[in-house]
């Protein structure tokens, strides 16, 4: 008879636990002023990964030729690789861990959380159908998660900001109906952020500048991705 097998499980995200989501350097260091990088968009989404799948997908066997067994990215590069949440094989079989993370590899990775196999082709037009993220940059704009710009074109290659990041959170929120209690000098009524900023900011999850203002454009730093990412985690 045949032996059973464990069917895989579903990628989903654990949001009622604690964690570090980011550590610092070597050096004693944070760098909290400098990019997301790769390798630690993977290290956060596999810390917020389900349980099960977690588990199931885990490893520290990575065909990267840049991800060596004694990097502290290692397992998370790794477990994420096996589960197909990395789904960029465009560098020759380097992971680039160092780099910032663009708005197509974030969407490519968190598309895969979204329990979708396809979505209609968003019209980008800079996001062409051969382009190898537009799949999952479908998805995620079909989500809501990583929106396009006014004048139809996607940014693939942009870092995030601050107010693409702070909707991407509000759009996995569980509940939206909370009430504004904090608002900006440089976050107009009516801007497309402007909801998901307020919202969040009044649960605590960002925060703005002493004079005022949230710099919504601005390049989303390690530091502020991790403490948006740890408060969600908190309340979602």
């Amino acid at each position: 008879p045949n032996k059973p097998t464990t069917k895989a499980p579903s990628l989903t995200l654990n949001t009622d636990d604690h964690f570090a989501f980011i550590n610092g350097y070597p050096d004693g260091s944070v760098q909290p002023e400098g990019n997301v990088t790769r390798a630690e968009t993977a290290a956060i989404l596999y810390r917020i990964m389900g349980d099960a799948c977690q588990s199931y997908y885990k490893t520290n066997s990575s065909s990267y030729s840049d991800v060596a067994r004694g990097d502290w990215y290692n397992t998370y590069v790794a477990t994420l690789e096996n589960a197909g949440v990395i789904v960029d094989t465009r560098t020759n079989g380097k992971f680039r861990p160092n780099d910032a993370i663009t708005r197509a590899e974030l969407a490519s990775m968190i598309a895969q959380f979204a329990g979708l196999e396809s979505a209609s082709a968003a019209k980008f037009n800079d996001v062409g159908s051969r382009y190898w993220a537009a799949e999952e940059i479908a998805i995620a704009a079909k989500m809501g998660w990583i929106n396009g710009y006014p004048d139809g074109t996607f940014g693939p290659d942009r870092n995030m900001t601050r107010a693409e990041v702070a909707q991407m959170f509000y759009a996995l929120l569980n509940d939206q109906n909370v009430p504004a209690t904090v608002s900006f000098s440089d976050v107009p009524d009516g801007a497309w952020y402007a909801d998901a900023v307020e919202t969040l900011a009044s649960l605590g999850m960002f925060t703005g500048y002493p004079d005022g203002t949230f710099h919504p454009n601005s390049t989303i730093t390690r530091a502020e991705f991790a403490a948006a990412a740890l408060s969600f985690a908190d309340m979602a």
